[in-house]
């Protein structure tokens, strides 16, 4: 389930940047969000699987500390980052390490 839930991420990743209209982006990022729910799900019982029965609590809250601490500081990142003439709107401004995505191209 893992790897499965890989794959679907990657692959609907993939197919938002071929996306045509509204409507089948948001078909793709809905199958990435199944594919993500799989994948933290598979990644949290493989991690209380390999860890030592003694540490597992440790072990499963450092795992839900960093994820809610990405969840926190990920868009906050983000925002900066969009801020910072890295965004969609800045094209002229554009440092030469940020690249543009996908979805900003014109249509």
């Amino acid at each position: 389930m893992y790897v499965a839930g890989l794959l679907i991420v990657a692959a609907s990743t993939a197919a938002c940047a071929f996306a045509q209209d509204y409507w089948q982006l948001l078909v793709f990022r809905g199958l990435g969000g199944a594919g993500s729910v799989m994948f933290t799900v598979a990644s949290m019982a493989l991690v209380v699987r390999l860890a030592p029965p003694e540490s597992r609590g440790r072990v499963s809250g450092a795992y839900a500390s960093a994820f809610l601490i990405g969840n926190v500081c990920g868009p906050v990142v983000g925002g900066l980052l969009a801020a910072s003439a890295c965004g969609c709107r800045s094209s002229s401004t554009r440092p030469p390490w940020c690249w543009p995505p996908w979805w900003c191209r014109p249509s």
